[in-house]
């Protein structure tokens, strides 16, 4: 009996060393490569019948919210200074659209699979990977990861358009029956 249970425990080690064995070589062989994208954004309110082109583009930081852009750039007052933050209940009725610019090697390119992660953004937004429509977001908690194999180029451009949730909610609200 000691040894057939020796001859057991032999073989599960054996087995465990070996799956193991294979799931070290897997990662290995897997090569993910991950390019960020936090750098090198820009920012615009956007306005009504004024072309994307023709709005007045501004550095943006990702991550990063739409208040602390336009802080850094001198536009509102710190929000966190005296009573601040009452002259600022505008930024957030207006829409906003982020956009980057970015290049894929050769090598990337040729990968097989490309997912694109958002590890959050506001409520409602639209995101946008040349031209095409990739998602709308509803839920500003939680992250979103999207295969943008068929859309990658070797030169792309990302959108994402902040749409105003004041906006948004008074509409939802009107609709309630009470």
């Amino acid at each position: 009996k000691d040894k057939t249970n020796y001859f057991w425990t032999m073989r599960i080690q054996y087995f465990l060393v070996i799956i193991f064995a294979l799931l070290i070589s897997s990662c290995k062989n897997s090569k993910n490569e991950e390019l960020h994208l936090n750098g090198g954004w820009q920012f615009a309110e956007v306005k009504e019948n004024i072309p994307m082109e023709s709005l007045i583009w501004q550095p943006a930081t990702v991550p990063g919210t739409v208040q602390t852009d336009l802080l850094k750039l001198g536009k509102i007052p710190n929000p966190f200074v005296g009573t601040n933050e009452d002259s600022i209940q505008w930024v957030s009725t207006k829409n906003w659209i982020y956009k980057k610019h970015f290049i894929l090697s050769g090598k990337t390119i040729k990968k097989k699979k490309h997912i694109l992660l958002f590890e959050g953004l506001d409520t409602y937004a639209s995101v946008y990977l040349n031209d095409s429509l990739l998602f709308m977001s509803d839920n500003a908690f939680r992250s979103w990861e999207i295969d943008v194999s068929t859309i990658v180029k070797l030169e792309n451009e990302l959108i994402v358009l902040l749409k105003s949730s004041d906006s948004i909610e008074q509409v939802k609200a009107n609709k309630l029956p009470y």
